[in-house]
């Protein structure tokens, strides 16, 4: 198994999990539980890092537009998703207009990343 395969299947199960976890939050009671959250929190910070390093490794053997735009576009909506997820971590009563963004930049940025991890493969 090559390095590049290991390391979108490496990827695959924390984007899931992640996914995964934001749903278990959103259905369950708040204030949310600390360790959950914190978990959460963790694990989207350490897949836009492993994102930004993989992108950065992979320029050197030249990128073609579409996957820089691609990288772009994940990494614009995962950080978005990082930010409406920390005002929905620190604000008592969300709107859901915060909801919806919060939930609409998760899901548009796991998409994006996967289909540019497809890409590169």
């Amino acid at each position: 198994m090559s390095s590049h395969t290991l390391f979108v299947l490496v990827l695959i199960v924390p984007l899931f999990a992640l996914l995964r976890g934001g749903v278990g939050l959103r259905l369950g009671a708040r204030p949310y539980p600390t360790t959950g959250l914190l978990a959460h929190k963790l694990l989207a910070v350490g897949i836009v890092i492993a994102l930004i390093v993989r992108v950065f490794r992979a320029q050197q053997a030249g990128l073609s537009s579409l996957q820089w735009t691609l990288a772009g576009l994940a990494g614009l909506f995962l950080l978005a998703a990082l930010g409406t997820g920390g005002a929905l971590g620190t604000t008592g009563e969300a709107s859901p207009a915060l909801k919806l963004a919060h939930r609409a930049m998760s899901i548009a940025g796991t998409l994006l990343a996967v289909v540019l991890l497809v890409l590169l493969w």
